[in-house]
């Protein structure tokens, strides 16, 4: 006899239900909102070949801040267990990647190294979490205050 648990309807229903938990871009404070169109800038020129330092440092603080942040990007990309699922830039929602990402950024804002490497221990090895976790933690130490955590 098969459990509730395992049937379509079932798993549909829960899936369903965590995805409609993620809030909408717009709900987010701004500094969030401004990372996720970064990620999402950051991205989509990777996958064209072109440099969006010049794009995101607006959003995200200048120069430096948007160079860091690509290095996150480009450390996050290389270690990820699929492809990293973005939305477009004009999406009004936000991706389960997205939020994680925020999630990574507020764990090292709040120096929270236990938390950072519980959201990942299912999704990267221990090589890769220390090196998301080192080009996050500068990221945030150099860009991010305090202030702006979640």
């Amino acid at each position: 006899m098969k459990s509730e648990i395992s049937t379509p309807q079932f798993r549909s229903a829960t899936l369903n239900a965590l995805f409609a938990a993620l809030p909408a871009l717009h709900e987010l404070p701004e500094p969030q909102a401004q990372l996720v169109r970064a990620f999402r800038l950051t991205v989509l020129f990777g996958k064209a070949g072109k440099c969006p330092i010049a794009h995101i440092a607006p959003m995200i603080g200048g120069v430096a801040s948007a160079a860091q942040f690509v290095r996150v990007v480009h450390v996050l990309g290389a270690h990820w267990h699929d492809a990293i699922r973005i939305y477009r830039p004009c999406c009004p929602q936000i991706s389960p990647d997205e939020i994680l990402l925020l999630n990574l950024i507020n764990a090292m804002v709040l120096r929270d190294a236990a938390a950072f490497r519980a959201m990942v221990r299912d999704i990267l090895d221990e090589a890769a979490t220390a090196a998301v976790q080192t080009e996050i933690a500068a990221f945030t130490a150099n860009h991010i205050r305090p202030r702006h955590a979640i």
